[in-house]
């Protein structure tokens, strides 16, 4: 299974896990949506936009909190009038992100949040390491190359 097979994976775990969580969304630090999973979608997300917007709220909030010398945000919930939205830290590497509906149990969002994130923060480093590790590869490969 690849990376980005098991990243899907993760996501729809998280998403069946708990009943009214309609939108799981994993992005990197830079605010890019790495994946992302729906379920009872009956209206159209620009999906790519609000995980940006989810990325840069949350580590606008992770800051604030170390000039508060809070420090470590654990998890940012919002409340709109016809759902919550949580994030979560992926450790250094991402934020996963949780669209749910008015009516969720919020401690169980939040526990299945808890559990997966370091999975996904494993997943993504490892990820990360090998897509780095195959750039450099590749570079090293092109530039040993005699007739160049």
């Amino acid at each position: 299974m690849s990376t980005m097979e098991a990243i899907r994976q993760i996501l729809e775990q998280i998403g069946l896990s708990v009943s009214g969580i309609q939108h799981c969304l994993l992005m990197d630090r830079t605010g890019l949506l790495i994946a992302n999973y729906s379920k009872y979608v009956f209206k159209q997300l620009d999906i790519d936009a609000v995980g940006a917007i989810m990325g840069a709220v949350f580590q606008a909030a992770e800051e604030e909190g170390n000039a508060l010398e809070f420090n470590g945000l654990e998890i940012q919930i919002n409340e709109f009038k016809q759902g919550f939205r949580f994030a979560v830290a992926c450790e250094d590497v991402g934020v996963l992100g949780v669209i749910t509906d008015k009516d969720v149990q919020i401690g169980l969002v939040r526990a299945s949040m808890r559990k997966f994130a370091p999975i996904l923060a494993k997943t993504m480093k490892k990820m990360l390491t090998t897509a780095s590790g195959t750039a450099l590869e590749d570079l090293k490969d092109l530039f040993s190359d005699p007739s160049i």
